[in-house]
């Protein structure tokens, strides 16, 4: 019965990601207004074949839906029980592993595993893409639209945004222009445009699916630094673990945004790759299983929720990684020596925490995430992860059923693992990387 249900899980998002990239076709040549309409047309004939998709499917709103049409859009009610840590439903955790360390390892795995894209997900995001990329070539033949951020590392949340840059554009004022079409579709919100900042952007969200999108004009600098992430993902292994859990946490503490004083995407990306560059127990050569994803985060949280020095101390991952003095730099913000400092590895010139002036109270949620899994104990109905992460409102959308669907009905991910884990496990107390264990427990 699982292997049937598992079976109809991976065909149906197969099914659903066929139907949702037929969805959007545009036929070059044609005028924007034209290109606009004819996908409108062909959303409206597909109205039948999405509807049969029930929660797997999210289509594009007619140009007619009306305001309250669109207020909706299905939204599955998931159970109180389904929202406390669903990425563990069903595991025993503590049933083969005495060591706590070992026990976050695997549910930080089974984190991992929910929070993945499902098909749906992802192809809406390719459509999304799909039409931007459509709409900026019929307003300026001559540029370029291209991904770049989380979106393009492929290391993004339900809630991440989908960056995009448009280069070649001689247009002196095409945030105006842009947002004038976006607002005609209809199928847009939240249109926002961003034009004193020191990268000026406009910000809109899908209505449908509520994914933020954000595109900026000439900035290339987002794309050299995407490709360098994508290499440092290939070299260390357990950065997108540890990337996702700490995005999720620092999101649900209105703590991720650089605008807002937070830590963005990129700017976390360099503290765990920091981290992982002076742990004893990881090098380039990790592979999954042979080193404890728990120890890392137990030791990440108390690296720079304890220990780290603000103040003075500055980062760099350039080549093996190092600290240097913030003063040496002339990095230290005297009306906020507080601030993290962490160079640029693609512009040595640039502080990259320079504008997260909210960085105290990242410390202190750090902190408490670090004594909230040390100190956790069984019987308050969140699992130790769970401690630390709660339910995001954006798994209650019409994509939330399916992924619940599809990781309760896949196999356990204790199966197959137990034994990689165990000699994990072996391994770890011989390198030192069982360290967090300790702590942890």
């Amino acid at each position: 019965m699982e292997e049937g249900k598992d079976q109809r899980g991976e065909e149906g998002e197969e099914e659903d990601g066929e139907k949702l990239e037929e969805s959007v076709s545009s036929t070059p040549g044609e005028s924007l207004r034209s290109k606009l309409s004819a996908m409108k047309q062909k959303r409206k004939e597909s109205k039948t074949e999405q509807e049969s998709f029930g929660s797997d499917f999210i289509g594009f709103n007619d140009e007619e839906t009306t305001e309250k049409q669109q207020d909706e859009v299905p939204i599955k009610e998931v159970s109180a029980i389904d929202r406390k840590s669903p990425w563990a439903r069903g595991k025993m955790y503590s049933s083969s592993f005495r060591d706590s360390a070992m026990e976050l390892h695997n549910e930080i795995l089974d984190f991992v595993a929910f929070i993945k894209p499902t098909n749906a997900e992802v192809k809406r995001r390719e459509m999304l893409v799909q039409f931007c990329t459509s709409v900026t070539k019929e307003i300026w033949p001559e540029a370029e639209l291209k991904v770049f951020g989380s979106y393009a590392t492929g290391m993004f949340l339900p809630s991440s945004d989908v960056d995009m840059v448009v280069v070649n554009c001689s247009d002196c004022d095409p945030l105006v222009k842009l947002a004038k079409v976006l607002k005609s579709d209809g199928n847009f919100d939240k249109i926002q445009v961003i034009g004193k900042a020191k990268v000026p952007i406009i910000k809109f969200e899908d209505v449908p699916s509520g994914i933020p999108l954000n595109i900026c004009f000439g900035q290339e600098d987002g794309l050299i630094n995407t490709e360098w992430v994508k290499e440092q993902k290939q070299k260390w292994q357990p950065l997108e673990p540890l990337l996702l859990v700490l995005k999720q946490f620092l999101y649900n503490r209105d703590l991720h945004e650089t605008y807002t004083g937070g830590i963005g995407s990129y700017l976390l990306t360099m503290t765990i790759i920091s981290c992982l560059q002076h742990h004893p127990g990881v090098g380039p050569s990790y592979q999954e299983g042979e080193t404890n994803l728990g120890a890392l985060l137990m030791d990440y949280l108390h690296l720079y929720g304890l220990r780290f020095n603000y103040d003075t101390v500055g980062i760099s991952v350039k080549g093996e990684g190092g600290f240097f003095l913030k003063e040496s730099r002339g990095w230290i913000n005297h009306a906020r020596p507080f601030l993290l400092s962490v160079e640029d590895p693609n512009n040595p010139e640039n502080d990259l925490g320079k504008n997260s002036f909210n960085i105290r109270n990242v410390q202190r949620a750090l902190e408490y995430a670090f004594f909230s899994l040390a100190r956790w104990s069984r019987g308050g109905g969140e699992t130790r992860l769970g401690s630390i992460l709660r339910w995001d409102q954006r798994w209650d959308s019409a994509f939330a059923e399916h992924r619940l669907r599809r990781f309760s009905s896949a196999p356990s991910s204790r199966g197959g693992r137990e034994g990689d884990v165990q000699s994990s496990r072996a391994k770890d107390g011989e390198s030192g990387g069982g360290r967090g264990g300790g702590r942890g427990g």
